[in-house]
């Protein structure tokens, strides 16, 4: 069709809330979306095999976003693989160490830990299908180039990590705060934002008919890079500035609005 969209939806708190739940009303404002032939695809900071059983139960088969946009893939095949260069990820994983800072280290869509900690649990309560491996330390573990590094801190001390992080390794790699205990760290071309981009290139629909839906600062820059770019009404502050429009928040089906307006 002619006027085929892409649209781009976030996961954890534009989807669903932690209890990974889609409601009705979303679920049907997708399938309407897909009768009229758009293109919809999910756009998380997951790990490919932690997406694909949502995108199964949505009847998505496209390539999904992954790893912060640092993965575009579907069973198929890969479409596109950013992975963070090796010399910088063991820049991270020592300052880790040194620290005591729980990390973990995804490599070909596995995850690894030095050994089981709370923080990593904490983390694993949040996906699904993610097996988590100790292999010890991880600077003598990692000898090949991963896809993130995410480091899991008290909330409070968030903020502090972000700086520091984005201070050594801001021009070097992508870092974002995902999640309230998490500092996340991936290759420096890795975003939903660029892999919005080829995805959209890849189906041959331009970018002026995307759309992009989020709620948190790790979506930022697909929220720009679409046509429209749209937040929850539970958003973070920052990511409703750059809006086009911001819909009801989570619990009142904001994607479903957001979905409805496309129609």
């Amino acid at each position: 069709m002619n006027e085929r969209w892409l649209v781009a939806v976030d996961l954890d708190g534009t989807l669903f809330d932690h209890s990974l739940q889609i409601a009705p009303p979303v679920q049907r404002a997708i399938r309407a979306v897909q009768r009229k032939g758009h293109a919809l695809t999910l756009a998380t900071g997951r790990m490919y095999r932690a997406t694909r059983p949502f995108a199964e139960a949505l009847k998505i088969d496209l390539p999904l976003i992954c790893y912060q946009g640092a993965l575009l893939r579907n069973e198929a095949r890969t479409f596109a693989h950013w992975r963070l260069p090796l010399p910088i990820a063991h820049e991270v994983i020592a300052l880790a160490e040194a620290r005591d800072i729980a990390a973990n280290l995804y490599i070909d869509d596995r995850l690894f830990v030095a050994e089981p900690r709370e923080e990593n649990e904490f983390y694993g309560m949040l996906s699904r299908n993610v097996t988590i491996e100790s292999v010890g330390p991880l600077s003598n573990f990692m000898a090949a180039p991963p896809t993130k590094i995410v480091l899991i801190v008290d909330e409070k001390e968030v903020p502090a990590l972000l700086d520091e992080a984005t201070a050594r390794w801001g021009g070097l790699a992508q870092v974002v705060r995902s999640h309230a205990r998490f500092v996340e760290l991936t290759h420096s071309e890795a975003s939903k934002g660029n892999a919005l981009r080829h995805l959209a290139a890849d189906l041959e629909i331009p970018m002026a008919r995307t759309m992009a839906i989020g709620d948190n600062l790790n979506d930022l820059s697909m929220v720009q890079a679409a046509q429209v770019g749209v937040a929850m009404g539970n958003a973070d502050p920052a990511l409703k500035a750059v809006a086009d429009r911001v819909v009801p928040s989570l619990s009142d089906h904001g994607l479903a609005v957001a979905l409805d307006a496309l129609l």
